[in-house]
């Protein structure tokens, strides 16, 4: 429980995302601190200094927007937002960039309940209003505030593989070749477009589709340490078309070696001649 003699600290964001130079808020330290592992080691003893540290100011380099998010679910313990009802459609890019926000200072600061909030938020608001032209707006978003390899990132890609095909076949190329601005991201979702291949021939066609755009994005791949498939393909399509020559060879020269040895009439030039 709160009490109004609890010290409150002014959380300042140096992130530029605010909607003013180093704009800043009110938490009680008490609820901020107690949430985040790393914030609680400032106000902990150390050594030599036997008391308690009171922080009445904190400067954080970490977006706005995801600390008013933070802000609000330290006081609620409920998501920024709550139901579909309270989603405006001309705004829905903002409101995925804020939680694309709100993931990445959950993660820094380890807070993560709210992370898990914001993420489960953020997937909840593409099932009943998102769509891909959608994310092509969060894509700097994605790029600047999510670790590659991260958890969103997977799940943002697996909600791209599995959303309807209608969704898929209404975008255009420009749509895809936003998803390509970060490496990571692109590579993961060539990944699990290949993956799906065998169970969506639609998912084979966007494969094609990206691959065309920017064909050097397979080898990526590499500094993951997978080879690319397409190369992949080509060795095996390239082996087997040695392999069935070097059978047609083989076949010749035991054909040419049965009628060396037929004991048949040869020309001067070592052919045998069949008899008629």
């Amino acid at each position: 429980m709160l009490s109004t003699t609890d010290p409150i600290v002014t959380v300042v964001s140096s992130s530029s995302d605010g909607p003013e130079l180093r704009p800043h808020l009110h938490i009680h330290e008490k609820l901020l601190f107690a949430s985040s592992p790393i914030l609680k080691k400032l106000t902990e003893p150390t050594v030599g200094v036997a008391t308690r540290i009171q922080i009445s100011r904190l400067e954080l380099n970490l977006p706005f927007q995801g600390l008013r998010n933070l802000s609000h679910w330290l006081y609620h313990r409920e998501a920024p937002i709550k139901a579909s009802e309270d989603i405006v459609d001309n705004k829905i890019s903002s409101q995925l960039i804020g939680l694309i926000h709100g993931y990445n200072v959950g993660e820094r600061l380890q807070i993560v309940d709210f992370a898990d909030v914001c993420t489960s938020s953020l997937l909840g608001l593409l099932d009943e209003k998102g769509d891909l032209t959608s994310l092509v707006r969060l894509m700097p978003a994605i790029a600047s505030y999510t670790r590659p390899g991260s958890r969103i990132r997977k799940l943002i890609v697996d909600w791209i593989v599995t959303a309807e095909d209608e969704s898929k076949h209404a975008v255009d190329n420009s749509v895809w070749q936003a998803f390509m601005s970060d490496q990571n991201f692109c590579s993961m979702l060539l990944d699990a477009f290949y993956k799906r291949k065998l169970e969506h021939q639609v998912c084979l066609r966007h494969v094609e589709r990206l691959h065309k755009l920017t064909p050097c994005v397979y080898h990526w791949h590499v500094e993951l340490g997978r080879p690319c498939y397409l190369t992949l393909n080509a060795h095996d399509n390239a082996n087997g078309a040695a392999q069935m020559l070097r059978n047609g060879q083989q076949s010749c020269e035991t054909k040419g070696a049965v009628a060396s040895d037929s004991g048949e009439p040869k020309d001067s030039g070592g052919r045998a001649f069949v008899k008629v």
